[in-house]
């Protein structure tokens, strides 16, 4: 036996660019070959580095969103991270774009403000009982604070939208963290082309033709369904009735705990501003 003969290095692909290197950095693209298993404080982590660096990356992830929903997400919980923008960073800073766009819309709609804006909702109304002339304007402030605007709302929205994706796809190999990354793709997804949509309807809002509000929401829920099909169904790899019932479900749920979220919520501020 061969004292000098060498242990055979082991190459880890990029996936990337596909190169393949023994380096722990892709010495192609850059891209970092080690990762290990997305968890929430990798995801924070990898955030906190790319906040609010609105470059090409945003907008090549959403094009590439555009023609494939369900890709971006696979790649990114695959280790490509270099490709792609970081799914909280993507949510916030293109979240805090298309809200201020739609704040200007619904204002030019002749809309006061997003307290008006969410329980203007027949349904809404309905389910919390309660309308805005009713709140105490201390109540009021701290209800826009906290649900009055989409960025935070779709902070809140994407945990339950997480756990229940969890529960319906348990046979997927997803941790909980990796289903907080579809969510927050596809969230980010959908209001970038409701408020693309909304901006088409301009002329019609200037002469107060529709209610802006009402078309927008309708439209993001409907783009929410159809966007969430296609990608579960690139992402699980199931036929299109199983992710079709099963998202569906997923985003009725959603919305029933956002719901009883708003209502208790709603409660609370009640109670701490009574008399204020």
């Amino acid at each position: 036996m061969d004292s000098n003969s060498e242990q055979p290095v082991e190459l880890a692909v990029c996936p990337n660019c596909k190169e393949k290197s023994a380096a722990n950095f892709c010495p192609d693209c850059g891209n970092e070959l080690k990762l290990p298993r997305l968890d929430i404080i990798l995801l924070v982590s990898d955030f906190s580095k790319r906040l609010f660096l609105l470059e090409s990356i945003y907008w090549q992830t959403f094009l590439v969103q555009l023609r494939h929903p369900g890709i971006v997400s696979r790649a990114y919980i695959n280790g490509n991270r270099k490709k792609y923008a970081n799914p909280l960073s993507y949510m916030i800073s293109l979240g805090i774009v298309t809200w201020l766009i739609h704040t200007l819309l619904v204002f030019l709609g002749g809309k006061a403000d997003s307290l008006e804006l969410m329980l203007e909702t027949s349904f809404i109304k309905d389910f919390i009982g309660i309308n805005e002339n009713d709140l105490p304007p201390k109540a009021a402030s701290i209800f826009n604070l906290f649900f009055g605007k989409a960025v935070i709302t779709n902070i809140i929205c994407v945990i339950p939208i997480a756990i229940f994706m969890r529960l319906m796809f348990r046979k997927a190999s997803y941790n909980l963290a990796e289903h907080i990354v579809i969510a927050m793709y596809g969230l980010t997804f959908a209001n970038i082309i409701t408020v693309v949509f909304s901006l088409l309807l301009l002329p019609f809002i200037l002469l107060k033709w529709i209610n802006v509000a009402s078309i927008a929401s309708t439209f993001n829920f409907a783009i929410l369904i159809i966007s969430s099909i296609y990608g579960a169904r690139q992402m699980y790899k199931v036929g299109i009735r199983t992710v079709a019932w099963r998202i569906i479900g997923v985003i009725f749920m959603s919305m029933f705990s956002l719901f009883l979220i708003l209502f208790l919520f709603m409660i609370l501020i009640l109670k701490l501003t009574k008399g204020a």
